[in-house]
């Protein structure tokens, strides 16, 4: 079968993709050690200089031996040691930050929609996130990681998100109910691809982190900054690149950083009347490093993206969870107690302590996608 789009799967992995950004780096210091350091009988300037200049040495961040070969901004203030620490006393002294957005991605690769509410199911995730897959004939996702063409096809659904309209170059448009119109869509979306495609419903979602199954979280800031470091790039396409459900505002870049803690612990913190876990900042994969409408690759945007956000670390930022700096937005966990209750646009976002994790009893999803 010959498809609109001539859609082919991906050779390469994505981990093989990303493996350089993905390359284990030293970490900055940990708060024990600038702690510790803090009662060396040294001069208060030097303790600060060891403490919160870590680029500086070169055992701690190597300097790269050649200059970058990409089309990236000027470095601005606001990712610099000096701005995050003014930041991060502003964030101390107003450490609520607000929901500016919600975001469900109802078929798992597509566009997302933005509601004003999102409700809590029990598995963790929000009712009609990540619903529907797509699957080749082989039973895999058809997804971004695999088919770059997914990029092309762009999806609407309606406010009460129980319709689809695709849309493609050359398929003409098309509009479908999400539940009821599943053979119409699977030959809709065979002839766009070129090969058959299934259409599944998944109870309770299909998240990538099967044991941090709630929505994921990010400031609006973080994504901003994000656009800086890339010509051609702006809010709108970062957003679209990074997928996360829940945006936050008022707060400085990288504030979710919070909501991390060390190895085998979560961060609780509160969402409107919900109650979530931060669990582990989420590893990236190929997806973000692709144009979302088109699917052409940013040329090194992996390396870019690790040596920028490695710079711009913040010093709240857990570092030991940083194995690798191609990390953005956060994933959470959500105790079955929360099902059914509403995270509204506008809500505040207060941490409000810290647990072990993996919760008592907790299991993972059957079906893992």
């Amino acid at each position: 079968m010959t498809g609109l789009a001539s859609c082919h799967p991906e050779t390469r992995s994505a981990e093989g993709l990303v493996a350089r950004a993905a390359r284990p780096r030293a970490s900055r210091p940990s708060v024990a050690a600038r702690e510790r350091a803090a009662q060396w009988p040294v001069p208060h300037a030097y303790q600060a200089f060891c403490a919160w200049q870590p680029a500086l040495l070169s055992f701690a961040y190597p300097v790269p031996r050649s200059p970058l070969s990409f089309p990236i901004r000027p470095l601005t203030g606001r990712g610099s040691r000096a701005s995050i620490l003014a930041e991060e006393a502003v964030a101390d002294s107003n450490p609520e930050a607000r929901i500016s957005r919600i975001i469900l991605y109802p078929v798992k690769a597509l566009d997302g929609v933005d509601v004003a509410a999102g409700v809590l199911l029990p598995s963790g995730s929000l009712e009609h996130d990540r619903e529907f897959v797509l699957l080749d004939p082989e039973g895999r996702p058809v997804n971004g990681k695999r088919y770059a063409c997914v990029h092309r096809l762009r999806a609407a659904f309606d406010p009460g998100v129980t319709r689809v309209t695709l849309r493609a170059e050359g398929a003409g448009e098309a509009e479908f109910a999400l539940r009821g119109q599943e053979p119409e869509l699977e030959a809709w979306l065979s002839r766009f691809f070129g090969f058959p495609v299934r259409w599944l419903r998944v109870e309770g979602g299909s998240p990538d982190d099967t044991k941090a199954h709630g929505p994921t979280v990010v400031s609006l800031a973080t994504l901003r900054e994000v656009a800086s470091w890339f010509e051609g790039l702006d809010e709108n396409q970062v957003v679209r690149r990074f997928r996360a459900n829940l945006l936050l505002d008022g707060c400085p870049p990288f504030w979710e950083d919070r909501l991390v803690g060390p190895e085998g612990t979560a961060v609780r913190f509160a969402a409107g009347e919900a109650q979530l876990l931060g669990v582990n900042p989420c590893r990236r994969c190929v997806v973000p490093t692709r144009d979302p409408f088109t699917g052409e690759p940013t040329a090194s945007f992996p390396k870019v993206f690790a040596e920028r956000r490695r710079a711009a670390l913040p010093p709240w930022a857990e570092s030991s969870r940083f194995d690798t700096t191609y990390r953005l937005a956060v994933n959470t966990a959500v105790d079955s107690a929360q099902a059914g209750r509403a995270i509204r646009r506008g809500d505040g976002v207060r941490v409000t302590g810290r647990e072990p994790f993996p919760l008592p009893g907790s299991v993972d999803p059957e079906l893992v996608l």
